[in-house]
């Protein structure tokens, strides 16, 4: 929920809670009815005039995607795979880092940070996480 609430402010808008569990489709009492992701996104996105897309079957090329997407302007989302849940995390940075070893061979890595709107904090994840993830969605004008 607090994802999408991030993700709509970055869009410029000002829905809360309420107004989410509102859209079509949705509802539920926020204290004991969990929301499905596609039905979220897919509602919200039908609801303030944005676009949409996914990826269900995550692969290698996928953190590939997530940078070339964010450069053309697209706000990404990821349901993390944390067990029998999924935990929502919106991509805020990706970093190229270049290392140069001993040997004098430079290694380069990407950094990938998300806001974890659980605790409203930005932290590192790894590559593997986005390929584990189960979900991760594109949202764009």
């Amino acid at each position: 929920m607090r994802c999408i609430i991030a993700v709509d402010k970055s869009f410029g808008g000002n829905l809360g809670q309420q107004d989410i569990r509102n859209l079509p489709g949705l509802g539920g009492d926020p204290n004991t009815t969990p929301l499905e992701d596609v039905k979220v996104w897919s509602s919200y996105s039908k609801a303030v005039g944005l676009k949409y897309g996914g990826e269900k079957c995550i692969t290698e090329q996928t953190p590939l995607r997530i940078i070339n997407n964010m450069q053309d302007g697209y706000v990404t989302a990821i349901n993390l795979d944390t067990g029998e849940i999924g935990h929502s995390v919106v991509m805020q940075k990706v970093i190229l880092q270049t290392a140069t070893k001993i040997s004098g061979k430079q290694v380069e890595t990407f950094l990938y940070y998300v806001m974890d709107p659980s605790g409203g904090y930005y932290h590192k994840i790894s590559r593997n996480m986005i390929i584990n993830a189960k979900n991760v969605f594109y949202i764009w004008r």
